[in-house]
């Protein structure tokens, strides 16, 4: 009865020794599943924030855009109010000049002079509506460059898990031709 008992008792340690080894080797694998969703959370992360400053400079322009667009109408309408009241000016002289007898060279000179006004009115209009669309465009263009970079994560590789499997499996297995020496030693001395 006691050449049964140490066999026995070898083959459930042998047996242990192999569950062991099993539990190291789902515990590689857990590890290799947590770095993975710690990876793909990072990531994810990370990419709802580009998604977030694309989405916040694409308004940023469009406002910018809808303001520029404001600034224009308001200065278009600059320009037909100066352009009707440039009109205005040139029939309300004429007529008074009628109205005095006036005809002639002098007539001709004060028209003349509420188109050189009106025209110089005119042009520093078209040169605030110009540098409006030069600073509309740099500020489009620096907030395109307002880029949220995320920072570098790493994917997690297999072999830290290959390689703690295949040390498992070797610490295993050595243990297991271990206790197997051992119970062919105790088999030797029956």
């Amino acid at each position: 009865m006691q050449s049964v008992t140490p066999s026995f008792s070898n083959t459930l340690s042998g047996v242990g020794t192999v569950l062991s080894g099993i539990a190291g080797i789902g515990a590689q694998q857990k590890q290799y599943e947590s770095q993975m969703q710690q990876y793909n959370a990072q990531a994810d992360y990370q990419a709802a924030l580009i998604r977030h400053q694309v989405e916040q400079n694409y308004n940023d322009q469009l406002a910018i855009r809808q303001e520029q667009a404001q600034q224009q109408e308001i200065l278009n309408r600059q320009r037909m109010v100066s352009k009707v009241q440039t009109q205005q000016g040139k029939s309300s002289a004429a007529a008074s000049a009628a109205a005095r007898g006036v005809s002639g060279a002098s007539v001709s000179a004060a028209l003349q002079e509420y188109d050189i006004q009106g025209s110089m009115y005119l042009e520093g209009l078209t040169r605030q509506q110009q540098m409006l669309s030069a600073a509309t465009e740099t500020n489009i263009e620096s907030i395109g460059n307002r880029k949220y970079i995320p920072g570098v994560i790493e994917k997690p590789t297999k072999v830290p898990m290959v390689t703690g499997i295949g040390s498992v499996l070797a610490d295993t297995f050595n243990l297991f031709d271990a206790r197997q020496k051992i119970v062919q030693s105790e088999m030797l001395k029956l």
